[in-house]
């Protein structure tokens, strides 16, 4: 959420107290007020999906495809789904037919490509670099799109099915995060939530940040479902929620909101309160809703905290 506030910053070099300010400050307090008060606890609201959003990580279709059992560039229908990429000796939909390969996405490097590098005859190039079966070297798997719109869909789908398959729920993107916790909302921001529900009068709650030590514990024990977040130090909760939004490739109010956001800064309550909830509804579904609980969340803070 606050990511493009705080670009170049390390996550420990400030508390969820400066995470809060720099929040209010861009929206006033008044605007966070507005937004989040729906109700004074935090349930989710509705959750706002377009009936026909495609399934996080899947794609099919053809692209030419160049390595592995391909010595040059050859159209092949590829299927990314459930953190694998397949890809069939074909450009028909492969009924029947078993693929030329099978590629596991777990640590899996996908990387932008050259023209020049791979011998393709168009611009649209990307790669992933992989270590196939039953080998120690790593190898590469050249694509090569006939757009730039078709090249970032492929790398979309590829990059949010390696997401899927990465053994966190930290540092991946917040659809790709909510469709791994089968809930409306990341499983870090509804435990974490969960966790700190009736404790914000902790003292220091908002002030003391806990050792960097005890976050990355804790970062650990949620990823393995270890982590009892009722039982857990609320400071290290708060900070595991702060950790989580940080990490976030693209913030929860994302970038294309960024000059949003500068202008928003610069105007007074009254304009902000005007233009605030527009804005935040024009956000793609899932951000929207996580950060209409975030915003409840602060609400439910200020209020049990006075």
């Amino acid at each position: 959420l606050l990511s493009p506030f705080l670009p170049f910053s390390p996550f420990f070099s400030f508390s969820p107290f400066q995470l809060f300010s720099h929040l209010v400050s861009v929206l006033s307090f008044a605007s966070l007020m507005v937004l989040g008060r729906t109700s004074t606890k935090s349930e989710p609201p509705p959750v706002q999906q377009e009936e026909s959003a495609p399934e996080v990580g899947f794609r099919d279709g053809v692209i030419d495809v160049r390595g592995g059992k391909n010595k040059k560039f050859k159209s092949n229908w590829v299927v990314v789904k459930g953190g694998a990429l397949q890809y069939f000796d074909t450009d028909k939909f492969p009924s029947g037919k078993k693929p030329s390969e099978t590629i596991g996405l777990l640590g899996v490097q996908l990387r932008q490509a050259t023209k020049k590098e791979c011998k393709a005859k168009t611009d649209f190039v990307f790669a992933i670099r992989y270590t196939p079966t039953g080998k120690k070297k790593a190898e590469e798997l050249f694509f090569a799109a006939k757009s730039g719109e078709e090249a970032n869909g492929w790398m979309r789908a590829i990059g949010d099915s390696i997401a899927l398959a990465a053994p966190t729920l930290f540092a991946i993107p917040l659809h790709v995060a909510i469709a791994k916790s089968g809930a409306p909302l990341p499983a870090v921001v509804l435990g974490c939530m969960n966790g700190l529900a009736d404790r914000f009068a902790t003292d220091g709650l908002f002030r003391e940040f806990p050792p960097p030590e005890a976050v990355m514990d804790a970062r650990t024990n949620f990823d393995a479902g270890a982590l009892d977040v009722s039982t857990a130090d609320p400071h290290v909760i708060l900070a595991l929620l702060a950790m989580f939004l940080r990490e976030l490739p693209e913030p929860v109010s994302t970038f294309g909101m960024f000059p949003f956001w500068l202008k928003m800064a610069e105007k007074d309550v009254g304009p902000r309160l005007e233009e605030l909830p527009e804005a935040c509804g024009s956000l793609p579904p899932a951000n929207k809703t996580t950060l209409q609980v975030l915003l409840r969340f602060l609400n439910d803070a200020t209020e049990q905290s006075s």
